[in-house]
Formats: structure tokens, C-alpha cells, sequence
């Protein structure tokens, strides 16, 4: 692999430092209007997926007449996805059946096997009743890194 001239590090280091802040926000207001969990850390993920979109497409983004333009549209690519794939774990776990933790027979679900009825529990309380990361770890007194490891 070819060494990048200088110049495109310290470009992007610099888009980096200015367009953090300003892309986090959007990505709150994004999320919070498509009525997903919009918690702090999705936001976050939301910016951090973005900026990595920028450094492999880097040659594009860094020969762009508006950087900052290309970054807000790939943020709102982004935030579309991930309300997406929410909307798509709201739909998979209702068809799971409420006194069962095995998916059904036939059913179009990601669950592979058996799945600890609490981890069913959690997955229903973020995706279909939309609480939020800090309700929940209020309630289990747990942190949200601890949240997010389960969740995954």
C-alpha cells in the first residue's frame, strides 16, 4: 500500500477535529426524529461509521469541493441505515412468540438457537418499546458498555 502524502492525513485529522461536534448534534436530531433509541452512544457510532466511510473512500473525500457536505450526506446515509436495522429487529422480535425464546418455525429471524429469555427481554425493550440505553442501565444498575456487549 502506497503512503499517503501528509497533506491528506493532516486534511482529514483537521476535518476530524471541526466536523466532530457539529455531526454528532446532527446525528441526535437525526435519530431522535426517526423515532429510534437516539441514545448518545448510537450517535456517536453514527459519526465514528462516517468518518471511516470518509478515510476508505479518502481520495474522493479528499479531492471534494465540500468535505463537510460529503461528510453530512454519508452521516444521513448512515442514521438511515441504522433506523433500518432497528425497524427490521422491532419486526423480527414480534414474531417471536411471547412464552418462547426459540424463533418459530419458518420465521425470517437472525436468532440463532436458544436465546436467554433476559437477553429477549432487553432486545424488546430497545427495539419495540424504544427505551433508550440509559433507562435501561438506570434499571439493571448496570453501564452502558456492559449494555452494549449484551446487545451485541
Amino acid at each position: 500500500m502506497a503512503t499517503l502524502p501528509k497533506d491528506v492525513l493532516l486534511f482529514y485529522e483537521h476535518i476530524v477535529r471541526t466536523q466532530h461536534k457539529s455531526l454528532h448534534r446532527l446525528a441526535m436530531v437525526l435519530l431522535s426524529q426517526k423515532d429510534s433509541t437516539g441514545s448518545i452512544s448510537q450517535a456517536e457510532d453514527a459519526v465514528q461509521e462516517a468518518f471511516t466511510i470518509a478515510w476508505e473512500k479518502r481520495e474522493t473525500f479528499y479531492q471534494h469541493p465540500n468535505p463537510a457536505g460529503w461528510l453530512t450526506i454519508t452521516l444521513k446515509n448512515v442514521v438511515k441505515n441504522m433506523v433500518r436495522a432497528d425497524q427490521r429487529w422491532a419486526e423480527r422480535l414480534l414474531q417471536v412468540p411471547a412464552d418462547s425464546v426459540v424463533p418459530p418455525p419458518g420465521a425470517d429471524l437472525e436468532l440463532e438457537g436458544f436465546v436467554p429469555p433476559e437477553d429477549l427481554d432487553l432486545l424488546k425493550r430497545l427495539y419495540l418499546h424504544k427505551e433508550t440505553y440509559e433507562e435501561i442501565c438506570q434499571d439493571l444498575g448496570i453501564k452502558k458498555s456492559a449494555l452494549a456487549m449484551r446487545v451485541n
